[in-house]
């Protein structure tokens, strides 16, 4: 029976890497193709897609010469194991700045429309990029033989220049005809298409490492994947909508984080997070590194909010520790809260007519309101008391952001074993009228809005 489940979890693998990139990602009307899906997971896995190519509905755009160009740069110096620092970046052209361009022209992998002028923005030709490619494989020491001209209806259309690179790229097997034998030199190339082609060189000369996916995963009850054989924490409690927390040994060497910080990336584009939020986190874990320390330090967490409700939080305290969870108290904006629920107080500010909430108002102290959730309740009730606490806040116009920034850090904080609120430490906030709100929780809640010369 194990033995069957283990091969159904990966044949399921297989079939998300095959047919799945980034599920809550990809958005637009033009999602990648189907075909196109694994190239773009190979190039994005290895940082070679910036996050304009990820920008979702353009896959089926027609990429640029200055995209290409790119594109073909990043795979160079990724398989070259070189920085891209060490190539000159000068050149002749008046129509674009780009440093990029600078290091693919004096690698001689590109040239420019005419002696002074690059054309950045223009839509890249088929044949452009075959010759593109040629010049990449034979800068990088390859072969480049040519056993047999392409017998394409339409070679005749090819320019001189392309004639022997799109014979290779033909020859090679990466450069096939749009039907009926054509090759369609003068036509363009989609963004898509363009990345297949260039992971499909990567693949047949080595460029890039391809990771086996298929036998590394195990599914948990929730439906979302781990690795199979790891070091790093995992924990899960649908009870409390934590969905999936992956987190290094707070005792694992530093040296060993740049390795766990890829297994974590991994795990979440498996779990079809999008290439451009896993890009992210990771650009976000690399600009904390502390030399001191030799591992990652974030102040403030780093949140991403998906598009279904769901949250990834990032947290690195000399490790690292990402969390996929739902809001526990998530604030839907379409919602309209009944006011006819609330009462005013003397002082102007509105409070439930019917709460479990503690509630207090004491103007001669200077409080002007003061909410307590107690958590030593059932745990329905502890969420109701929060919720209706921080609808208190909403009635009351405490700006939205500071609301957001409650929500998220009792979410964040939650202990979801004793499923009660976690620590918050004590946090002012100053608003608009001259008042000052103060909030914290250690299995409670508590708001307090008070003067300013309290």
């Amino acid at each position: 029976m194990l033995k069957m489940k283990k091969q159904w979890i990966i044949c399921l693998v297989c079939f998300l890497m095959i047919h799945v990139v980034t599920g809550y990602g990809y958005e637009g009307q033009a999602n990648p193709s189907e075909w196109a899906k694994e190239s773009i997971l190979l190039l994005s896995s290895h940082g070679l897609l910036t996050e304009d190519l990820l920008d979702d509905g353009k896959y089926q755009n027609p990429i640029t010469r200055e995209e290409f160009s790119e594109l073909a740069l990043s795979v160079y110096i990724k398989a070259m194991n070189i920085s891209a620092e060490e190539i000159d970046m000068d050149h002749p052209f008046t129509d674009t700045t780009n440093p990029n361009i600078g290091r693919a022209y004096n690698l001689g992998i590109i040239k420019g429309v005419s002696d002074r002028k690059f054309a950045p923005n223009k839509e890249i030709t088929r044949q452009e990029i075959a010759t593109i490619l040629w010049r990449q494989i034979n800068t990088m020491g390859l072969p480049t033989e040519l056993y047999k001209k392409a017998d394409f209806v339409d070679m005749f259309w090819v320019a001189r220049w392309a004639k022997e690179a799109v014979s290779f790229l033909a020859q090679e097997g990466f450069m096939k005809g749009i039907g009926n034998n054509r090759i369609a030199p003068n036509e363009n190339t989609t963004r898509e298409q363009a990345m297949v082609l260039l992971a499909n060189m990567s693949k047949k000369y080595g460029w890039l490492y391809v990771h086996d996916y298929s036998n590394d995963f195990e599914m948990l009850e929730n439906g979302y994947l781990i690795p199979s054989n790891t070091e790093l924490l995992i924990r899960m409690n649908e009870a409390t909508k934590l969905h999936l927390q992956l987190a290094t040994d707070p005792y694992a060497q530093k040296e060993s984080l740049h390795g766990y910080m890829a297994e974590i990336l991994d795990t979440l584009r498996i779990n079809k997070i999008s290439e451009i939020i896993v890009m992210k986190l990771k650009q976000k874990i690399q600009d904390s590194w502390h030399e001191a320390y030799n591992a990652p330090v974030l102040y403030d967490p780093y949140n991403v909010e998906l598009d279904d409700g769901r949250r990834i939080e990032l947290r690195c305290d000399k490790g690292i520790d990402v969390t996929i969870y739902t809001p526990l108290f998530h604030r839907d904006q379409t919602k309209t809260i009944d006011t006819t629920a609330f009462k005013e107080l003397p002082n102007g500010y509105f409070v439930p007519k019917e709460s479990k909430l503690f509630i207090q108002s004491d103007d001669g102290r200077g409080i002007r309101l003061n909410l307590l959730a107690n958590s030593y309740t059932d745990n329905e009730e502890i969420y109701e008391q929060i919720s209706q606490l921080l609808d208190t806040l909403e009635i009351n116009k405490i700006p939205l952001e500071i609301i957001r920034e409650i929500e998220r850090k009792l979410s964040s904080s939650w202990d979801h074993i004793e499923n009660k609120p976690g620590k918050i430490e004590i946090t002012y906030r100053e608003l608009s009228d001259g008042n000052r709100l103060v909030y914290s929780s250690d299995r409670y809640m508590q708001v307090k809005i008070f003067h300013m010369d309290l």
